[in-house]
């Protein structure tokens, strides 16, 4: 069909195109000219042809026009399949990161109020501990204070007053006896 359209306009270029030239000559001629004696059937054929021919040039003109609009109308079709298919893939992907947003906020919620829940059993275990020991008496009268017990490890060796320790319950020096390092005072 479009070689058939195109062997018409190429017709239309070589062939019709002086014709349409004679005819304007001649029906001009006819037309204007005084006293040259026009049959009216000849003027009518004259007028007619050159309908005809014009409207085929017009006729192409239009197939040409056509033409254009439907690639133009294929190529926005296709660049909006393109782009439809590019701004749903984003919104898919927005959608999944949403959901998995909501989805962490969601634990993170959860385990806050573990959290609190657990603060708050941790409080009322440390205020029942509290209310069941009594405090010290206090005054002129009162014990004194318990030692206060040493704390980390000693430094071993070197002599001195950091590193003495006092001889084991068996005797004998540090390093004899049953094979440890020492006594460690807790």
């Amino acid at each position: 069909m479009e070689v058939l359209q195109a062997a018409r306009g190429a017709t239309f270029q070589l062939i019709l195109e002086p014709l349409w030239g004679a005819l304007l000559l001649v029906y001009e001629s006819l037309t204007h000219v005084p006293g040259l004696p026009v049959l009216r059937w000849e003027s009518l054929v004259c007028a007619g042809v050159l309908v005809l021919a014009g409207s085929g040039r017009d006729l192409d003109s239009t197939r040409q026009m056509r033409d254009l609009c439907k690639k133009m109308a294929q190529d926005a079709g296709e660049e909006l399949e393109r782009t439809t298919s590019y701004h749903l893939k984003k919104i898919h992907f927005q959608e999944k990161r949403a959901g998995e947003g909501w989805l962490a906020a969601v634990a993170t919620k959860r385990k806050l109020q573990e959290l609190r829940q657990e603060s708050d059993r941790s409080r009322q275990m440390l205020a029942q501990v509290e209310s069941n020991v009594q405090p010290p008496p206090r005054g002129p009268g009162a014990p004194a204070a318990p030692p206060a017990a040493p704390r980390g490890l000693p430094v071993l060796g070197g002599g001195g007053a950091l590193g003495h320790q006092a001889p084991r319950e068996g005797g004998g020096h540090r390093g004899e006896g049953a094979g440890t390092c020492g006594h460690l005072q807790v």
